[in-house]
């Protein structure tokens, strides 16, 4: 049988201690969000830097080779 949760939560507010727990559970899963966001901006830099120079140097070449 599948999990039910209008059975398994009261209406009545949060007490102190699981509202403390809610907070850490969201921070937990903000923090990850923002180092997987942040790994996937370095990782862009990381990879078209490089191939930009690469271009950049290419283009370079080209322009001192043909003159």
């Amino acid at each position: 049988m599948a999990w039910d949760p209008e059975k398994e939560l009261s209406a009545a507010p949060l007490t102190p201690p699981e509202r403390r727990e809610t907070r850490r559970v969201l921070k937990w899963y903000e923090r990850r969000a923002f180092l997987r966001a942040s790994i996937r901006v370095w990782a862009g830099w990381l990879v078209s830097l490089p191939v930009a120079m690469l271009a950049l140097w290419g283009l370079i070449q080209a322009y001192l080779n043909g003159h």
